[in-house]
């Protein structure tokens, strides 16, 4: 008897088991279908770390789980799972185009043109691959952006468990976002939740150990990070991740800003949507005009960089940059140098596989942008390179790479680079976001390094005498929270727009006195197109294109009138006159710091 229920207990085990991988494997099929690459990789790895498991994957779950480390930026992994289903390549024929990017991303150029030609021959009819062999064989072509650069990975910061990503400065150091490790298996530590943390730079520019920025703005129980701060450091803007009804999570902007020596509570910004991730803050020198990256409606692909406007005490519906800068993939990673250029990465631009980093610029005659340029290697590689910052002197910054597997910090240098200066008006970067309880030793007295000593073994000591690679400090007072990993933020209404009736605006954009002395204007002058005859008769449409207000101009004898224009604006002027066919000029004011008046004409067809 004792022997039949021993039996009937492991049969029932055993039952229990193939159910549980069963559910594995449903759940990440669903959560593949809703491109929640981030928990189907969860699910299909509690079935793929063993053999019974792996098994039951079968050969589309294998798909899917390459496809997702593919498209999280983990080519190793996808690439060990392509492998695996390459002899189904015949019923599957966009196998060879997925692991030919993957070896693209791998550097594997040669081989990845051998995948796409065979792709090729499958399917005449389809051009991806032609594009694809082209990028490839173009690659050597790419010249790079600054000349003589050196990347150096920052190995106090780095581990090979954790990534390092969305670095951005504050004050005299920096924060970035870090993998929380959640759990301790022996040798299978997993990775938790981003958090953000502050490090200090060394005479030498290199970065400190780091430590947890404040915790008030951290937790255990989501992620937070990446995030932006205002020069002055009394405000800060970070991705934080929320539930969706669906069961997933998405990444939403909030911001919170320092006062009375601590962060207030955290609310969301007032155009985020549901289901909608918003990610990748980056700031403008003035603290207006805030650049991000997003999947909302209104999306070319992917990812697409965003931007809104601070006015009337609330930030703007958001503004798609367009297709100067965004393609059908992924194009985030925003980031806006004090200067006025424009850095993102990119997988839809040709580059050397995976996201390159690219820069552009506003055109100083409209809402277009400048071409964009590839800032070539060694800042860029064939792996994925993100989250890239340049000092205000533009002689030094950091990026986030893949490029050694985990997503590390790097610190580039341009050798010989002439330091510039930034434009009058822009107020310095200060970190005083931090109480003197809270303000890391990152920032202040740090250990330094005994002569002799490597970088590794330096962690080492330094884990000896503070534990864990890190300093323990004493915690300010936490401000209690209102929302949870568990509970949707109430702020998020379902019509799309973020309202917090019991929260009133506490951020105030920097102030710089430039921009209130700056005079624009463009003189315009309508003309027919024909014979360049003044249009006297004709009137002159000002449009702004952030705050929709019009004025109607008349021209004088010569055609000619004088349009006055605000700073950090983008307008649409038109002119409209009888007999004549509509003409119009867009104009960009933004980044401008210094007076102006400009000479433009504006000619006319007949009809």
């Amino acid at each position: 008897m004792r022997i039949i229920i021993l039996v009937f207990s492991i049969l029932l085990s055993v039952s229990n088991i193939h159910a549980q991988r069963i559910q594995h494997l449903k759940k990440g099929n669903a959560f593949y279908e809703e491109k929640d690459y981030t928990n189907a990789v969860v699910e299909y790895e509690k079935l793929w770390s063993s053999t019974a498991g792996a098994k039951l994957l079968g050969v589309d779950a294998k798909m899917n789980l390459a496809n997702s480390y593919r498209l999280m930026d983990h080519p190793f992994k996808a690439k060990e799972l392509y492998q695996e289903v390459m002899t189904y390549g015949d019923d599957r024929q966009s196998i060879y185009v997925e692991y030919g990017k993957v070896l693209m991303s791998l550097g594997r150029y040669d081989e990845a043109i051998k995948q796409f030609e065979i792709y090729a021959g499958k399917n005449p009819e389809s051009t991806e691959p032609t594009t694809l062999i082209k990028q490839c064989r173009d690659i050597e072509n790419i010249e790079p952006l600054f000349a003589n650069v050196e990347v150096l990975s920052q190995d106090l910061v780095n581990d090979s468990i954790t990534r390092q990503i969305g670095i951005t400065y504050y004050g005299d150091g920096v924060v970035f976002a870090s993998d929380e490790l959640s759990e301790d298996l022996g040798d299978m530590r997993t990775r938790g939740f981003l958090n953000m943390r502050a490090s200090g730079v060394d005479a030498a520019g290199n970065l400190k150990p780091s430590v947890k920025f404040t915790q008030s703005l951290n937790s255990s129980e989501r992620h937070d990070g990446p995030a932006a701060f205002s020069r002055d450091g009394l405000h800060v803007f970070y991705s934080q991740s929320v539930p969706t009804r669906e069961g997933g999570t998405v990444l939403q902007i909030w911001t919170s800003s320092f006062k009375n020596d601590r962060w207030t509570e955290a609310r969301p910004l007032e155009f985020l949507m549901q289901g909608s991730n918003f990610t990748h803050p980056t700031l403008s020198a003035d603290g207006r005009t805030l650049y991000f990256s997003s999947d909302m409606k209104g999306t070319l692909g992917g990812l697409d960089v965003w931007m809104s406007n601070y006015e009337d005490d609330s930030w703007t519906y958001p503004i798609n940059l367009g297709k100067d800068i965004n393609t059908a993939k992924d194009d985030a990673w925003p980031y806006i140098h004090p200067d006025g250029d424009l850095y993102f990465s990119s997988k839809g631009h040709p580059g050397f596989g995976g996201y390159d980093v690219f820069r552009t610029r506003p055109l100083g005659n409209g809402v277009d942008w400048l071409p964009i340029e590839n800032l070539g290697q060694p800042v860029n590689s064939s792996f994925s390179d993100v989250s890239f910052i340049m000092s205000d002197d533009q002689t030094q910054g950091f990026l986030s790479s893949n490029r050694a597997k985990s997503y590390d910090v790097f610190k580039f240098m341009i050798v010989g680079a002439e330091k510039q200066v930034l434009p009058e008006g822009i107020p310095p970067r200060t970190g005083k976001g931090m109480s003197e309880r809270e303000h890391p030793v990152a920032f202040s007295t740090f250990p330094e390094k005994p002569a002799g000593m490597s970088d590794v073994d330096f962690v080492a000591y330094l884990a000896e005498k503070a534990g864990d690679g890190e300093i323990e400090l004493p915690t300010a007072e936490e401000p209690k929270r209102n929302s949870s990993a568990t509970t949707p933020p109430t702020a998020i209404t379902t019509t799309g727009a973020a309202k917090n009736p019991t929260t009133t605006p506490s951020y105030e954009p920097t102030t710089s006195t430039a921009n209130d002395n700056i005079v624009l204007a463009v003189v315009l002058k309508v003309m027919d197109v024909a014979n360049s005859r003044p249009l006297s008769e004709a009137k002159v449409v000002v449009k702004n294109k952030f705050t929709q207000e019009e004025k109607i101009l008349d021209v004088n004898a010569q055609g000619e009138v004088e349009v006055s224009l605000d700073p950090d604006q983008k307008y649409t002027i038109s002119g409209q006159c009888a007999g004549y066919k509509e003409s119009s000029l867009p104009v960009s004011t933004m980044g401008v710091v210094a007076s102006d008046r400009v000479q433009a004409n504006l000619p006319m067809e007949k009809e």
